[in-house]
């Protein structure tokens, strides 16, 4: 990966509703540059209290890092995060990385999608803003 930092970190929380259940998903984006790798992780049920802020808490030391001092910081800390957070970013670094090694690779074609359901229609940061229940950008 570069050594150039991130320099976009944006969560996005969304209803889904699947074989008649809903829940409720985080979608992480993460932008070093013009490339982004993005990922998706159910964080709670539909109708439960979720508060974005304090979940995204422990995203805050990753600003500003190269991606690959973030894979490593997540390697040694992400344990203590919780499962669905580790998950999360570390499936959008992964995409992240392979964005930036490989930036032919059309735009359009998810690399990673963490539990499966982030398509590529679902990549576009003013959509994303429109079909979010929240919203929080921490860069």
């Amino acid at each position: 990966m570069g050594e150039e930092a991130l320099n976009g970190m944006r969560l996005y929380v969304v209803d889904r509703v699947e074989k008649g259940s809903s829940c409720r998903c985080a979608v992480l984006q993460l932008s070093c540059g013009a490339c982004s790798g993005w990922s998706e992780a159910e964080v709670a049920r539909c109708g439960q209290p979720f508060d974005l802020v304090r979940w995204a808490c422990c995203l805050q030391p990753l600003r500003r890092m190269t991606p690959e001092q973030a894979m490593r910081a997540v390697q040694e800390r992400g344990s203590g995060w919780g499962e669905p957070r580790r998950r999360l970013v570390l499936g959008a670094l992964l995409e992240l990385r392979e964005r930036l090694t490989r930036p032919e690779r059309p735009k359009e074609l998810p690399v990673w999608t963490g539990e499966g359901r982030l398509g590529a229609a679902e990549r576009d940061e003013r959509a994303m803003l429109e079909r979010a229940a929240s919203y929080y950008e921490i860069l």
